[in-house]
């Protein structure tokens, strides 16, 4: 008897815990989606399918193409905050994502980011052109890539 009141007392206090922690993680969400919402309502949109075209570091002036890396690379990002990588048109990974303000290792200044969530949670700077058709991504690191996607035109299949 004593063991299941000790059980139930354990089992009470770590879903007391749990509920207060659930309700600061809804709260941090809340918070992001306010700022999420704001950032993408002041650009072209950033959500749809990119096809990589190519990535090129400006210190080491190297190139990378899907043609020399014998890899094509598709990124999709939409608005249930999820990014998804599919290589050689196979699902990589899917990994949740954030966008925020936040300032850049190049200039201090402040730009859009997208957070990665479970790739050390980096960040990469982003910029979608006036028209929505391209994507820039910028490692905010100080020998990080420039990698550039085209937008993917939604198939007309039957």
């Amino acid at each position: 008897m004593k063991i299941l009141i000790l059980f139930l007392f354990i089992s009470f206090f770590f879903i007391s815990c749990g509920l207060i922690r659930m309700e600061e993680i809804i709260k941090e969400v809340e918070i992001v989606d306010d700022s999420y919402e704001e950032i993408i309502e002041s650009e072209p949109s950033i959500y749809g399918k990119w096809e990589w075209v190519e990535s090129y570091n400006e210190i080491s002036n190297d190139y990378l193409f899907p043609e020399t890396e014998e890899e094509t690379k598709t990124i999709v990002i939409n608005d249930n905050f999820k990014y998804s990588v599919i290589r050689n048109d196979k699902i990589y990974e899917v990994k949740d994502y954030y966008i925020d303000s936040r300032v850049s290792v190049f200039d201090d200044e402040s730009y859009n980011a997208i957070i990665i969530n479970g790739w050390y949670d980096q960040l990469i700077e982003f910029y979608v052109d006036d028209e929505g058709t391209s994507l820039y991504l910028i490692d905010n690191f100080e020998d990080g890539y420039i990698s550039v996607y085209y937008k993917k035109k939604p198939s007309n299949k039957m």
